[in-house]
């Protein structure tokens, strides 16, 4: 073995990437190195640099810097709701091929789905790969040429009346828009009416105000408990979100809200027995949201939220009362999927059947952003859906020469500029004048 010493670090120690005598003598090792045309072929010996190795010290370090390195092309099936519906080549080989630096792969990767399912989607490092499936719904990757980094594939499938396609569409000419990114969310539900009384004192609907509120008011050292099995409807993470209101002696009587596994209602408070713990407010606090934080649901065990509003003073300050809006059950946005349109101006997302949030975070290029959250109800005679997006205000400015004279000419005295806004905001134009002039307009 012979070792390159070319190369010095910035503390100049030397430093190199071992390779064979045979690899130093040959045209593959002497066209990878010279890339940027500083090296001397010499036939069955060492190349020999153009320049001193002190001016090319920078370009050599990056350019030997993968030499002999190997990458790794490994495969994945991501499981919709829990079945994979199909085979990937290589899913279950750490890693399918190993491939030299600058190589290419040379192992066939097919994806097949199951009987009844089709590929929904590919992606390559993380990025969306656009394929077109052959007639019986397979597909062959090509293979990947001078490879110089890992490759993770993941192929996700669904059955057909799993799928659901959005088109996204010019508002004015109905094209297809590519770009234009989604999120879509299980929408969150609504535990509100599915109080349930668990004490002397608990939270009953105040019909005229249209509210849950304690109805422990001027009762001194008690508490209202009401409370509400968590109906997770499949496994993930969730977190639940309060709105409420509290008006009370601050510090003393205070409304609070606590999350047990297994335990059923209880008014534990501070003693690190719950499994989670949230809101505890006290004073004068206008209605707000409150969040706990992330439950892990692993589809086993039974979940309680309790509300307790606790009653320590002597006196009664203000309403003296807990007030619950609204109650609900949210998936965390880690697991939102996030899809982008294709060229064809469409997303298909595997999902099951359900009431989903499908946002706009990012518009196609000289469209307006529609940040309003479109509620949508999945099931097998509601699959497609069409979003319009408005384009931009076009903005062209010309710039003309003025005289005393004749007034506005036909003569420019700057290049045009072409500009895409939004209506009713002022702009700032920058033209690139030909020639000096004064404006005067």
């Amino acid at each position: 073995m012979n070792e390159l010493k070319n190369i010095s670090s910035d503390n100049g120690a030397n430093t190199g990437t071992q390779v064979t005598k045979e690899e130093l003598g040959s045209r593959e090792f002497y066209n990878r190195l010279n890339v940027d045309n500083v090296w001397l072929y010499r036939e069955n010996e060492s190349p020999v640099l153009k320049m001193p190795a002190t001016n090319a010290k920078v370009v050599t370090e990056l350019n030997i810097a993968n030499i002999g390195k190997k990458f790794n092309i490994t495969t994945d099936v991501k499981e919709t709701d829990g079945t994979k519906g199909g085979t990937i080549t290589g899913e279950d080989e750490l890693p399918y091929e190993e491939v030299k630096s600058s190589n290419d792969s040379t192992k066939e990767i097919k994806i097949e789905p199951d009987e009844g399912y089709k590929i929904v989607k590919i992606t390559i490092n993380g990025e969306k790969y656009e394929f077109k499936a052959n007639q019986d719904g397979t597909y062959t990757l090509p293979n990947f040429e001078n490879m110089q980094e890992d490759k993770h594939i993941v192929v996700s499938f669904a059955k057909e009346e799993q799928i659901l396609t959005i088109n996204k569409v010019d508002k004015d000419t109905k094209e297809p828009l590519t770009g234009a990114e989604f999120k879509i969310l299980p929408k969150s539900i609504d535990l509100t009416n599915k109080l349930s009384q668990a004490a002397q004192y608990y939270f009953p609907l105040n019909s005229e105000k249209g509210k849950y509120i304690s109805n422990n008011s001027t009762i001194d050292n008690s508490f209202a408990l009401s409370y509400i099995s968590i109906p997770f409807p499949k496994k993930g993470k969730y977190y639940i979100e309060i709105n409420a209101k509290v008006s009370s002696e601050e510090g003393k009587d205070i409304g609070y809200a606590t999350i047990n596994k297994g335990r059923g209602p209880n008014t534990s408070h501070g003693d690190g027995t719950t499994f989670l713990e949230f809101m505890n407010i006290s004073g004068e606090i206008d209605s707000k949201n409150y969040k706990s934080d992330l439950i892990e649901y692993d589809g086993t065990g039974n979940y309680f939220l309790s509300l307790v509003y606790s009653k320590d003073a002597q006196n009664s300050v203000g309403e003296d009362a807990l007030f619950i809006n609204s109650i609900k059950l949210c998936r965390d946005e880690s697991e939102a999927l996030k899809e982008t349109t294709d060229t064809n101006g469409q997303i298909k997302a595997a999902l099951v059947e359900g009431d989903y949030e499908i946002t706009e975070i990012k518009a196609p290029e000289e469209y307006v952003l529609n940040e309003e959250p479109i509620e949508f109800t999945f099931d097998s005679n509601n699959k497609t859906l069409t979003i319009e997006n408005e384009s931009k205000a076009k903005i062209s400015v010309n710039h003309y020469l003025w005289t005393e004279i004749d007034g506005i000419t036909n003569q420019k005295v700057a290049d045009s500029e072409k500009y895409f806004g939004d209506l009713g905001n002022n702009y700032s134009t920058s033209p690139n004048f030909k020639v000096e002039y004064e404006i005067v307009k």
